[in-house]
């Protein structure tokens, strides 16, 4: 029988594996849902041109138009680039319009606006149950949210905590099967996941309106305690916003990632500002350990000027107006792409960097980051390193501390990718 406890290894320096749990089913009233949410969209999307890049904590994958390849745990099968054909299970083709790739999931929307998912891209995609129609589709932790053509926002999966936006959570929400409207009269530009929350940006008022939270929230700073509508969006305390609910401080940007207990996004000067916790240098300000906490979003120690951010569990990567990727917080694995750590024939400890550091790709046009893992399409193909134990990088097992190319690929040149040709129309 499932629990509704989460055993949650704490990221923050001198905390202990702690337990978190999902707060009881509410009661009283409930918000009302929008008005139409019932009805059925009609939508009419292109096929999928140029390229998409995901990863997850056991899987990347690569699409160049409507051809996907992946590398990764496939029952230890499909340890190097694998071509996965993207079918339903009555087998229809599935002309997709968007991919998206999470913890837990993989979807394909296609050119009707229909969700199509599945546990992982090697797995027979089904057909989500739903009278929705998206325009486009983000997997996050637990959870997937899709966007409608009127900016209504809907989702799925683990509601525990909030992350269904619908005003429900505990332990009957955690297998949300079906697509929910979000609560609340709101009409989205685009919404982003982080860990197990979502924040999306209002397309008239440009309030950033956030909902969820993290199943590991339980930490040991008084400072951050409250409700969620606190300046420190990625990690509430409590039970966290089960419905969207404004946050001011944070900024309506479009490049924003979050660990779970800190937060960088990029301003309207392209430099970054971090916020929360930095125990492994995640604020990139010099410092680390637990006392090193940013209440107030702080730009970081760089002269360098960034379009893209990710996180991973507890590092950052972005790549820079030059196109290169910078990267900085915990290498203890080679999540920062410089090198695995040098511990002769001791364990290690956290190796930080509380700086960024550049990680030697060049013409770096998409950057995504798993928990653990991080890959990059750069020039000459795509580039990954980090933890590797699944074959997530493109190797058998183990970790990688620097970018290995596992994906060669040329812009314009023809790839054979598991018996099939595709030809690269350029990145979308």
């Amino acid at each position: 029988m499932r629990t509704n406890c989460r055993r949650v290894l704490a990221v923050v320096a001198g905390l202990s594996c702690g337990v978190a749990c999902a707060p009881p089913s509410p009661t009283g009233v409930l918000p009302p849902p929008p008005a139409d949410s019932v009805a059925t969209d009609t939508v009419a999307l292109e096929a999928m041109r140029g390229e998409w890049l995901g990863a997850s904590g056991s899987v990347s994958c690569v699409a160049l138009n409507q051809a996907v390849t992946c590398w990764g745990d496939n029952a230890g099968a499909a340890t190097v680039p694998s071509h996965v054909d993207v079918r339903s299970v009555s087998g229809e083709r599935v002309d997709a319009a968007q991919f998206a790739l999470g913890q837990r999931a993989f979807c394909a929307l296609d050119t009707h606006g229909r969700a199509w998912c599945a546990a992982s891209p090697f797995s027979p995609v089904a057909l989500v149950a739903t009278g929705f129609r998206f325009v486009a589709l983000e997997v996050g932790y637990y959870s997937i949210c899709g966007m409608r053509p009127t900016g209504r926002v809907a989702c799925w999966g683990d509601g525990s905590f909030g992350a269904i936006g619908d005003g429900t959570y505990g332990e009957s929400r955690s297998n949300v099967a079906t697509p929910q409207a979000v609560a609340g009269d709101h009409r989205f530009a685009r919404v982003k996941a982080h860990e197990v929350g979502w924040c999306g940006i209002e397309v008239d008022s440009r309030r950033a309106l956030c909902w969820g939270q993290s199943p590991g929230s339980v930490i040991a700073i008084p400072a951050f305690a409250g409700d969620c509508r606190a300046p420190f969006w990625f990690r509430w305390t409590g039970v966290g916003c089960v419905v969207p609910t404004e946050v001011g401080d944070l900024p309506a940007s479009e490049a924003t990632a979050g660990t779970g207990i800190s937060g960088c996004f990029v301003d309207t000067q392209e430099a970054v500002r971090c916020f929360g916790v930095g125990a492994y240098g995640e604020l990139a300000n010099g410092g680390s350990g637990e006392a090193n906490v940013l209440v107030q979003p702080t730009v970081i120690i760089s002269a360098e000027r960034f379009i893209a951010l990710t996180a991973g569990s507890s590092f950052y990567c972005g790549i820079s107006t030059h196109g290169v990727v910078w990267c900085w917080g915990n290498n203890i694995i080679g999540y920062l792409g410089v090198g695995l750590p040098d511990c002769g024939t001791t364990s290690c400890g956290p190796q930080v960097s509380t700086i960024p550091v550049e990680v030697g790709l060049s013409q770096v046009t998409q950057l995504v980051s798993s928990g653990r893992h991080t890959c990059a399409r750069a020039a000459g193909g795509v580039w990954c390193w980090g933890s590797g134990l699944l074959g997530q990088v493109g190797l058998p097992t183990g970790n990688i501390g620097r970018p290995r190319l596992v994906l060669p690929l040329d812009a314009g040149a023809s790839v054979r990718d598991g018996g099939e040709r595709a030809r690269v129309q350029g990145v979308s």
